[in-house]
């Protein structure tokens, strides 16, 4: 009986043997190996400029014209874009009222208040400095002009000019013409002094229809 029992586990043990010896792969399966999946190369578009093709010489052409098109319709002169080509501010054209007199007649004293209320205020302390001073007459004109403007003279044409110069015992003499009507243009001035500058301002009003 026992002889029996050895027998078979050695047959068991001889048959799982030979079962395991047939899964192991031969060498030349493990030479040539399962092959993966294929990948589809990705498409990308091509970017102007890096790969594919640029712009076309058409294409050139009509957006040169179009530009040039557009410069001359925006930039011609006598438009209401600009006299001038490199002229960016709108002007507005005011149709006739057929009035011969402002209803607001252009006042002196009363822009001779302004002036002198902007100028004294801006000049108290100041000392006298060719850079600082040609910024200053641009600074000047501009609040003066608007304050002007603030009085509402209607259909009226407002200049402002500012003069600063150094106080060292010199003459200066400023001097203006215009060619303006006697009864409805006019015009404003004050100075300031200092023992280091003067300050002159001229504010001309002049009557548009």
């Amino acid at each position: 009986m026992l002889k029996r029992l050895r027998e078979a586990s050695i047959s068991q043990e001889s048959s799982t043997s030979s079962a395991r010896q047939i899964t192991v792969t031969s060498p030349r399966e493990s030479k040539n190996p399962t092959p993966l999946p294929q990948q589809h190369p990705q498409t990308t578009k091509p970017v102007l400029g890096q790969t594919g093709r640029g712009p076309s010489l058409l294409g050139l052409l009509a957006a040169k014209r179009f530009t040039r098109n557009l410069r001359n319709k925006y930039h011609r002169s006598g438009s209401l874009y600009g006299s001038s080509r490199h002229s960016t501010s709108i002007q507005v054209q005011r149709e006739p009222t057929y009035r011969m007199e402002p209803k607001n007649k252009f006042n002196p004293e009363e822009a001779g208040n302004v002036i002198k209320s902007i100028i004294d205020q801006r000049m108290k302390g100041f000392k006298y400095h060719p850079k600082f001073c040609s910024n200053m007459c641009k600074l000047l004109s501009d609040e003066i002009k608007d304050g002007i403007k603030k009085l509402k003279y209607d259909r009226y044409k407002i200049v402002a000019v500012v003069h600063i110069g150094e106080r060292k015992d010199q003459s200066t003499v400023v001097a203006s013409r215009c060619a303006w009507d006697k009864k409805l243009d006019n015009f404003a001035t004050y100075t300031f002094e200092t023992p280091s500058l003067f300050c002159t301002a001229s504010v001309f009003g002049i009557y548009n229809e």
